[in-house]
C-alpha cells in the first residue's frame, strides 16, 4: 500500500497538480501501519492537503490545522444534534495558485458561512 500510494502521489506531484488524500482516521491514528510512515511520505509533497474525519467534531477554524508538515483538515459532523446540519458538507475548489474549501447546505442550496484558502 505504501509503494501505490507513493505511487500516486509522485505521479501527481509530477503533473504538478494538488494532491487531495481522503482517509477516515487523521494521520496519528492510521492503522495497521506506523503513523510516522505515512506522515513522513506524506509530508514530501507541498502541494498536499490530508482530509479525514472520526472526530465528528464541528467546522471550526482549528479543523485545519498542520500536523508533521501536513496540511489537514478534519471533516466536520452533519447530523441532527450539530450546527453543521445534515445535508451539509464541504466543497473543495482547485484553482491554479490554491485550493478553496467551503461550507455549503445542499438542501437549502446555500453557502454556508466558512471558507479557508490554501
Amino acid at each position: 500500500q505504501m509503494n501505490w500510494l507513493k505511487g500516486v502521489l509522485d505521479e501527481s506531484q509530477a503533473a504538478n497538480a494538488p494532491i487531495l488524500v481522503f482517509n477516515h482516521h487523521p494521520i496519528f491514528l492510521v492503522r495497521d501501519r506506523d503513523y510516522r510512515e505515512v506522515a513522513w511520505l506524506l509530508q514530501k509533497y507541498d502541494n498536499l492537503v490530508y482530509f479525514h474525519g472520526h472526530y465528528h467534531n464541528e467546522l471550526v477554524a482549528d479543523s485545519f490545522y498542520e500536523w508533521h508538515g501536513v496540511d489537514c483538515i478534519n471533516v466536520p459532523r452533519a447530523t441532527e444534534n450539530s450546527s453543521y446540519a445534515p445535508g451539509s458538507g464541504l466543497v473543495v475548489e482547485v484553482y491554479e495558485n490554491e485550493i478553496v474549501v467551503r461550507s455549503r447546505d445542499f438542501i437549502k442550496n446555500e453557502w454556508m458561512d466558512f471558507r479557508y484558502t490554501y
